[in-house]
Parts: C-alpha cells; sequence; structure tokens
C-alpha cells in the first residue's frame, strides 16, 4: 500500500476493499490473518479539509520497509496490533492514494481536546516507544525539478540523516504553539536575496503586525503550496517580481506563470523571518511546474 505521510492529521487511514468510490489499491481484510475489527459501528468520520472519511476502527500488523534507522528484519519493521482506520466510503479525495499516514503532534492543548476528540494512534510515537527507532522524529527530504536527478524524495524516520542537507546549515529548532499542527507563532517579516546570495537590508519587509507577535504558521507536508493570508499576498507578490527584474509573467485563475527555467535563473530566493531565524526558499523551491 501507498500512503501520504501528512502531518496536518493523526490517523493512519487504509483504503478497504469494499470502498467502492475509492481511487488508490484497496486493502482485503479477510487475507489477514491477524486483521480484526475493534468496532462493528461507525463511530468516527475523519476529515481531511474539503474531503471526508468514513470507516471502521481495525487493528493489524502494520510494516515499513527496511530502512538505515529502523531496527526491523530484512523484510521491514512492524508494528503487532497497531490501530488504524479501515476506510469505507469517501468523498473529496481525488488523488490515486490507498491511505494517509497521520504525522500530526501527540498532545492537545484543553482547549482543543473536544473540537478535536484527541489524538488518533501515531505510528511514529509507536516506533519508538516499541524501541524500533532511536527518537520520535521524522524529517522529508524533498526533491525540486532543477536538482539532482540521481536523488529522490524521502521520508527519514527517526535520528535525522544530515548527508542531505545544504552544507553549512544547522538544525535548527522552533517553538511551537500549543496545537494538532506543526504551528509556528511568530513569521515576522520577508527578505529577498540575489542569485548570488546577497542581502540589501533596504529590500526586508515587515509583515504588518497581528496582535503582539507575527503570523501563524503550519509545516503541512499533505499541502503542495505555499500560502500566505490574503492581505500579504499582492504586496509580497509585486515585490518577488519586482526583484526579479525583467521577467515576463501573467495572472490566470488566481495563478502567476513564468518560464520555469527563466524563472529560476532571474527570480530571488525569498526569505521568511521565523523565531528570529531566516529560512531560505530559493526559487526552485517555491515555483510549481
Amino acid at each position: 500500500m501507498e500512503v501520504v505521510y501528512d502531518t496536518g492529521s493523526d490517523w493512519l487511514t487504509i483504503e478497504g476493499d469494499n470502498c467502492r468510490v475509492c481511487k488508490g489499491n484497496t486493502f482485503n481484510h479477510e487475507n489477514s490473518a491477524s486483521f480484526k475489527f475493534l468496532e462493528t459501528v461507525q463511530s468516527t468520520n475523519l476529515s481531511y479539509g474539503s474531503a471526508e472519511l468514513k470507516g471502521l476502527r481495525a487493528s493489524d500488523q502494520v510494516c515499513l520497509p527496511k530502512s538505515n534507522d529502523l531496527k526491523g528484519s530484512e523484510e521491514g519493521v512492524c508494528l503487532e496490533e497497531f490501530e488504524f482506520f479501515l476506510v469505507s466510503e469517501q468523498e473529496g479525495l481525488t488523488s490515486r492514494i490507498d491511505g494517509v499516514l497521520g504525522l500530526s503532534r501527540s498532545k492537545l492543548p484543553a482547549n482543543l481536546e473536544k473540537e478535536w476528540r484527541g489524538i488518533g494512534p501515531l505510528y511514529v510515537k509507536h516506533l519508538a516507544k516499541a524501541g524500533l527507532i532511536k527518537e520520535n522524529t521524522f524529517s522529508f527530504f524533498l526533491e525540486s525539478y532543477s536538482d539532482n536527478k540521481a536523488l529522490t524524495s524521502f521520508i527519514d524516520i527517526g535520528t535525522p540523516v544530515e548527508e542531505h542537507m545544504r552544507p553549512g546549515q544547522p538544525i535548527v529548532w522552533f517553538k511551537l504553539k500549543p496545537h494538532m499542527y506543526w504551528m509556528v507563532t511568530n513569521v515576522s517579516a520577508v527578505r529577498f536575496t540575489t542569485q548570488n546570495g546577497s542581502i540589501d537590508k533596504n529590500k526586508e519587509y515587515k509583515w504588518l503586525k497581528k496582535g503582539k507577535h507575527g503570523y501563524d504558521a503550519i509545516f503541512d507536508s499533505g499541502t503542495s503550496l505555499t500560502m500566505v493570508p490574503q492581505d500579504l499576498y499582492e504586496m509580497v507578490l509585486s515585490k518577488l517580481l519586482r526583484e526579479g527584474g525583467n521577467i515576463h509573467w501573467e495572472k490566470q485563475d488566481q495563478m502567476y506563470l513564468v518560464n520555469c527555467k527563466t524563472g529560476a535563473k532571474k527570480l530571488p530566493s525569498l526569505e521568511l523571518l521565523i523565531d528570529n531565524y531566516w529560512v531560505e526558499m530559493r526559487p526552485q523551491d517555491y515555483l510549481v511546474q
């Protein structure tokens, strides 16, 4: 089964064999000797933005392929009797995926407990609890179209592997707001750097202040686009295109279109100030091919 690793959700969801509208491969639980239903009457609906899933809680042996940091057999690493959500109906998911593996935070603040009805079983947390990984952490390497094609995107579960990090860049830890999401609370400024990395201090733009701090933002592996508040969108975009110099662009269906090769060469990097640390987004990071 191929699943989406989603930092914005909690449950492991798998599309069941009786789901007639599911788009991906489906799981036939009758072929598994260790499968068990944990309920016979549906008690939970799961929502993903505009999508909604219906099904039953179940448990089974759930395995991941073998990797360097996972202490499993040659066939992979497995959790026995892991609780997951077997999907029988879905509406709104159009991609051909077989399910979603949730990577949300493991604890909710008291004011969100009722709204979210608690956190579902987290696979990575249970791997750490079982001693199958050294740390309850994960990281992503995301390939972009201009990067080395010999590399492929991957998720690294357990202790971070630093070999694919940009040379000279440290691991940075941000303060998080109490929430289910990986949410930072102080995105407070933006600036642009040239292709050679030079910085003009006169071209640092403070956000419109929202209360005491900057804006909240979430890191969401289930979202493909970088989104900004509407009141800042035009300002940031106009300055970004202006910094790119003589580059042709056109607007279409709320998207700004540029030539990918020209844009990657002429447009500047965009840097966001988060907790007083500048985080760089290169053109190949924010352009969608």
